[in-house]
């Protein structure tokens, strides 16, 4: 099977349903047939960094759209999940449930989109960039005994 290059904002917003599962789906009122993906869909392309999702084309690029993608749908998941009272009922806790899950799946979403966009700045130009990472405050550099402030 061919690795998929392009998407459309119904395809997204097909692999946005998938990714928050019948479960959130159910609790946040999200119906894909009803379009109610399509605001996610607009905040995952800007996200990316574009206005229009048929500029999004290559393997690079289509990582870091489903990685905004999948960031808006659980933090879409987690601020509506937030609003529950936690009352001690069985679907206060289900939802808290819920919450967590969402909250553990954005950070990991939010991780890929940094990932991502790092990765993609690498190879706009079909280059490989590396950098070097020097500290100018290194605390293990033995101090300098001539300092005024020695005794």
């Amino acid at each position: 099977m061919a690795v998929k290059l392009t998407y459309t904002e119904a395809e997204l917003a097909t692999y946005m349903s998938v990714r928050l599962g019948s479960s959130f789906a159910g609790v946040l009122g999200l119906v894909l047939a009803d379009g109610d993906y399509a605001e996610l869909v607009g905040l995952a392309v800007l996200e990316y960094g574009t206005e229009t999702i048929a500029d999004i084309s290559t393997i690079e690029t289509v990582q870091l759209l489903l990685a905004c993608a999948r960031y808006h749908a659980w933090l879409y998941a987690t601020e509506h999940t937030n609003v529950f009272p936690n009352l001690g009922g069985q679907n206060s806790v289900a939802v808290a449930q819920l919450n967590d899950h969402a909250r553990k799946s954005l950070a990991e979403a939010r991780v890929d989109v940094s990932r991502y966009r790092v990765a993609l700045q690498g190879v706009t130009d079909g280059s490989v960039r590396s950098w070097g990472v020097t500290r100018l405050d290194d605390p293990y550099q033995e101090q300098d005994t001539d300092s005024e402030y020695s005794e």
